[in-house]
């Protein structure tokens, strides 16, 4: 059992989504970090609760930012 760090849901691994990021982003302590979320967030979601993602990361906020929006165009 995972937990969504939007919504605090509780669901089975397969359920959620995992995000991890790259040891290159700026802040990021440990490398193959991972937080997961909701299949049902859409990226809206994931945009307005990226600080809470940035936590559960352990990351700085704009850097998540800038990463997601850097994988949104390509």
């Amino acid at each position: 059992m995972r937990t969504c760090v939007i919504c605090r849901t509780k669901a089975p691994k397969k359920e959620l989504v995992r995000f991890a990021l790259p040891a290159n982003i700026a802040g990021s302590e440990k490398k193959g970090r991972g937080a997961y979320v909701c299949v049902e967030h859409d990226s809206v979601q994931i945009e307005r609760y990226k600080k809470k993602l940035a936590k559960a990361l352990r990351c700085d906020a704009e850097a998540l930012h800038n990463h997601l929006m850097g994988e949104s165009r390509s």
